[in-house]
């Protein structure tokens, strides 16, 4: 009788894919880590574990109006308000205030020009209030209790341009800059015993100064030598000069030009050597533009700094000066802690052939980076202490030298090539200062070799989808739970900061993740919350302060139970590697049993399972649920359990798939309310014969 053989169980063999984190499409979906997703989409990393879980939705908090495009927005956490700037106007809402009504929102600055510009959120000055720079012209806001008002600064610091000048206009020493934000000087004399007709500057070069009015004249009171107004009469000339009598360039008039003025009767200096006659004219710039026009009340350097709308804060030992971008490489600052001063010698002038497109701050330095140009576009600003040498007079009348030190400062050329696409997409992740280029997100760092200033991409496994966005110049950027969050045509692109990753060379990168159908086209974070305003309109949050199902959808509202209502189900789909195991000459077998998923224990969650054999349309596998919800009007009964496990639950989907050469491991939810969150797969196979083609 013949011997019967029983043949050999199986060997069989095991795939793990955990930890898992981001997409990857720098490879072949057949190629792609076994902790990485081939394709992702509102996908977020849990704040704990850094496991891929859906996102939550949105909803429309307030509606500002169709014809309102958001140009800006900002909390001030010090007023506990938010400001938000739209081409229409600003407006300020109480953040303690969590209704947005007619009543809580209010309007604070009209834009009557209509002026579609930029904002320049400028920040506190030294007694608390807010600078903003926003429709060609510049503001302070006024905490008042709980309401917020305005000004609008339309001077500035007046300037002691010269100072011990003789009562003829001869001599003198220059002292301070002309302020760029203003016309507006002073003038001081070392008077005479018998001096009563003074002039601004010497008889022959008069007619290179337009002076075109005297608005106060001082003397210094005799007995206690404190400056005091005084009357006086013009000197006019026959002379007219047309100018600019607005800041906008909008108005010309016509002025008569004034040489200096005439006291009633002599003022001898009350100490030996010190002035004691001063005066605050309006002098216009000699420089006419292609109209023959004087500039008058408009300054060319503000227009390009309104135009330009890039400013930040920056110094030395101290934030307290403010530079300005104004446009064909030149970047102006203020005085240390004088907002109002701009002086007109204090710039740096850098050769581009690029406009500036924004600020960054890297260690001590202050970076300027412009558009994409084949010269430098990244320039590292720093500032230098020197000291200068001039005579003063003392109590007596005596003349010493006084040495006085001042900061002044240098830019170096740093990277050439790659720029900057967005002025809102600049954004700082813990400590990386990164900036959207045409491909992809970059951070500016340093070799460790040779301690140069380089920059990143640290969108390395994202930017093969990100480089296909059209309109980049119009992405936005959010600082999010340690994220950074860039919209751009209802898409967001997200860099997890708690993850990073090694690229090619010696640089570093973050893990990526890709959402739909958000549409900020200006975005405000603060708090572990985020709002946004979209196409329309509409000033939006994120659900994060929903704490049931509902948080779960898109584009809805909050009902009187604080649920959203009305929204649209989100759409989350993570997919593993299409894999062959290492083996691809090999068929493989799927076993029935051994296959296991690992979901988050999180509440109102489930997941669609899908296969997909060699690449071919998914196969629908199981769904696997959770639901442990207990609000009444919410449970879903078929699925109710009680269950007071922390951890992942684990759900065996007993579906043998047969003689496959890749198998991919496809998770989806897009039902309305419904939260997923993915731990890992384990998948039990064996391998049969090899594959024929």
């Amino acid at each position: 009788m013949a011997q019967q053989e029983i043949p050999a169980s199986p060997s069989y063999r095991y795939t793990y894919y955990n930890h898992l984190r981001g997409i990857d499409l720098t490879c072949d979906v057949t190629q792609v880590p076994y902790n990485r997703a081939a394709d992702i989409l509102n996908v977020t990393p849990d704040t704990a574990t850094s496991n891929p879980r859906k996102r939550v939705g949105w909803r429309k908090l307030y509606a500002f109006g169709e014809t309102e495009t958001f140009l800006g927005s900002r909390h001030l956490k010090d007023w506990g308000i938010d400001i938000i700037v739209t081409n229409r106007a600003v407006y300020w809402h109480s953040a303690a205030e969590k209704k947005w009504t007619e009543d809580t929102v209010h309007r604070l600055i009209e834009n009557q020009n209509n002026v579609d510009s930029g904002v320049c959120f400028v920040g506190f000055d030294g007694d608390r209030d807010y600078r903003l720079n926003v429709y060609q012209k510049r503001y302070i806001l006024y905490k008042n209790g709980s309401e917020i008002t305005y000004e609008e600064i339309t001077d500035g610091y007046i300037p002691m341009t010269i100072i011990s000048r003789n009562p003829d206009g001869t001599d003198g020493y220059a002292y301070e800059a002309v302020n760029a934000f203003t016309p507006r000087r002073m003038i001081c004399f070392l008077s005479t015993t018998t001096a009563k007709d003074f002039y601004f500057y010497p008889e022959a070069d008069r007619e290179n100064h337009v002076v075109v009015e005297v608005t106060e004249v001082e003397v210094r009171n005799s007995s206690t030598g404190e400056w005091e107004a005084i009357a006086f009469t013009t000197k006019v000339t026959g002379e007219y000069v047309t100018a600019y009598s607005a800041a906008d360039k909008s108005i010309a008039s016509t002025y008569q030009r004034v040489e200096g003025f005439t006291l009633s009767a002599a003022h001898a200096p009350v100490v030996a050597g010190q002035d004691n006659v001063r005066a605050k004219i309006v002098e216009f710039s000699p420089d006419t533009d292609d109209r023959g026009i004087c500039y008058g009340y408009y300054s060319p350097i503000v227009e390009g700094i309104m135009t330009n709308n890039v400013c930040a804060r920056y110094g030395t030992a101290s934030m307290d000066r403010e530079f300005y971008v104004a446009g064909n490489g030149k970047i102006y600052y203020t005085d240390p802690d004088n907002y109002d001063y701009l002086p007109d010698n204090n710039y740096l002038q850098i050769e581009v052939d690029a406009p500036i497109v924004g600020f960054h701050r890297k260690n001590t330095f202050l970076v300027a980076i412009t558009q994409d140009s084949a010269e430098f576009t990244i320039f590292m600003i720093s500032g230098r202490t020197g000291s200068i040498t001039h005579s003063v007079y003392n109590e007596q009348g005596v003349r010493e030298s006084s040495s006085e030190e001042f900061t002044y400062f240098i830019a170096q050329t740093a990277i050439a090539g790659t720029g900057a696409v967005s002025a809102k997409a600049f954004g700082t992740l813990v400590d990386d200062t990164l900036f959207l280029g045409r491909h992809g997100i970059y951070g500016i760092t340093s070799n460790n070799l040779t301690s140069e200033t380089v920059i990143a991409n640290r969108s390395e496994l994202i930017n093969p989808k990100l480089e296909e966005e059209s309109g980049l110049e119009n992405a936005t950027c959010a600082i999010w739970n340690g994220m950074y969050l860039l919209a751009v045509n209802d898409h967001m692109y997200i860099l997890d900061s708690h993850v990073t990753h090694k690229n090619i060379g010696i640089s570093w990168g973050y893990e990526c993740y890709y959402w739909d159908n958000v549409p900020a086209t200006n975005m405000l974070s603060y708090e572990g919350d985020l709002f946004f305003g979209d196409h329309t309109g509409n000033w939006c949050r994120l659900n994060t302060d929903i704490h049931n199902s509902t948080a779960f959808e898109d584009d809805g509202q909050l009902d009187e139970h604080g649920n959203v209502e009305g929204g649209q189900p989100i759409h989350a789909l993570y997919a593993l590697r299409l894999d062959s195991d290492n083996y691809p000459q090999y068929l493989k077998t799927l076993n029935k049993r051994g296959t296991s998923i690992e979901l988050m224990q999180l509440p109102y969650s489930g997941v669609r399972l899908s296969y997909s054999k060699d690449g071919d349309e998914p196969i629908f596998v199981n769904e696997l649920t959770l639901k442990n919800e207990f609000v009444w009007n919410l449970v879903d009964f078929e699925n109710f359990h009680f269950d007071g496990a922390s951890h992942v639950r684990t759900f065996y989907p007993r579906k043998k798939i047969k003689k496959y050469k890749y198998l991919q491991f496809i998770f989806e939810s897009d039902t309305l309310d419904q939260n997923f969150g993915l731990c890992g797969v384990t998948k039990t196979y064996f391998i049969g014969n090899f594959a024929k083609r």
